[in-house]
């Protein structure tokens, strides 16, 4: 079946809710552990899985789609750059969660990584999103099947 435009937009905002949703309360458990003074390392494991498995492909898949035809639509080139870059931003911080024996400090961190991929989606969603669904010579609904369609990024897995 397939899908319109402002089909596909929906479902990508829905999508970002979904994830940042799910990384959210995944840091909110490393936070809640820690705070709680049990141990935190399931919960940190729990995060970096979710961070490898879900979010980073979804980025992945995101510069090999709508990212290209953000670049090539409109004055979205420095948006993307910046994007890009807070996509190395999250795999950074999630490497560097991994090897945080504070607690308090892997919660700190946690949270960094939760309130990061927030706005991020926050822009995608308020800017670049938009911005596509807008274009005349963009197809929106396409580019979520290559997303779909990319290495590595399949549909929303249950937890």
């Amino acid at each position: 079946m397939t899908i319109t435009d402002t089909e596909a937009y929906t479902a990508m905002r829905a999508h970002h809710r979904m994830l940042g949703e799910e990384l959210a309360e995944r840091a909110d458990a490393v936070s809640g552990a820690v705070a709680a003074g049990r141990p935190h390392g399931a919960a940190v494991a729990g995060l970096i899985a979710y961070l490898a498995g879900e979010v980073l492909p979804h980025a992945a898949a995101e510069e090999n789609s709508i990212y290209p035809a953000a670049v090539a639509h409109a004055d979205m080139a420095g948006l993307v750059g910046e994007m890009i870059a807070e996509h190395v931003t999250l795999s950074v911080l999630g490497a560097g969660l991994a090897a945080l024996t504070d607690g308090a400090a892997a919660a700190g961190q946690a949270q960094q990584i939760a309130g990061l991929f927030a706005a991020h989606a926050a822009r995608e969603n308020d800017v670049l999103l938009p911005a596509l669904l807008a274009s005349e010579s963009v197809d929106l609904a396409a580019l979520l099947e290559r997303m779909h369609g990319s290495a590595g990024h399949d549909q929303p897995r249950d937890r």
